[in-house]
């Protein structure tokens, strides 16, 4: 998290895969993310992440100008942390890969993804 709030120009890549970080430190995360300009790829696959860190990350993923590839697989987004992410998109045009799955988000959170892409 240091070095995204650092902007290491080296750090193009984070990959969390399986630390378990949960919503505290992925909230951290998010904050560091807004200001960051050289991440490119972030993988969050496996950390415990519910509503409140889906949501951060959503709206860091509003002002982020440079990722483009978000792996939010086998979290617990569920519905309104995909409808925040849905939200993003709408005014983030550089994140071109975001992957979901096993997230619980439900029919709603899967329309609202689908209506911002």
């Amino acid at each position: 998290i240091e070095r995204v709030q650092r902007n290491d120009p080296t750090l193009t890549w984070l990959d969390l895969d399986g630390k378990r970080i949960g919503d505290e430190k992925t909230c951290e995360l998010a904050e560091a993310l807004r200001g960051n300009t050289m991440l490119k790829k972030l993988n969050l696959y496996d950390n415990i992440i519910s509503t409140e860190g889906a949501v951060a990350i959503a709206n860091a993923v509003k002002f982020n100008t440079t990722v483009t590839e978000l792996y939010l697989g086998n979290n617990n987004i569920g519905t309104e942390g995909a409808v925040a992410l849905a939200d993003a998109l709408e005014t983030n045009s550089i994140l071109s890969e975001l992957s979901l799955f096993s997230n619980n988000i439900g029919t709603e959170g899967a329309v609202a993804l689908a209506e911002a892409l």
